[in-house]
């Protein structure tokens, strides 16, 4: 499992909990399945259970991560157009 922090640089009396995000993979019917999950204060939600925003910075957070992971390093360089349209 993939966990990857979120945090904020805001104000502190602007400060939420951080929110961890995980990558859950399922294996059912000879098929493996990737879900996200969040998890804040010890409390698990779903992409479901959030707003359709949280999700989008998610998936662009781990984008960002593959890219910067990835050997040997490529030419790092992100286009983006339209980067929360799916």
């Amino acid at each position: 499992m993939l966990v990857l922090p979120v945090s904020y640089s805001v104000p502190r009396r602007h400060l939420r909990p951080t929110i961890r995000i995980a990558i859950r993979f399922d294996r059912a019917a000879g098929k493996t399945a990737a879900r996200l999950v969040f998890t804040r204060s010890g409390h698990e939600y779903t992409a479901d259970d959030v707003g359709g925003g949280v999700v989008d910075v998610a998936e662009l957070c781990l984008r960002l991560a593959a890219l910067l992971l990835m050997k040997p390093a490529p030419r790092r360089l992100l286009v983006a157009d339209e980067p929360f349209s799916t």
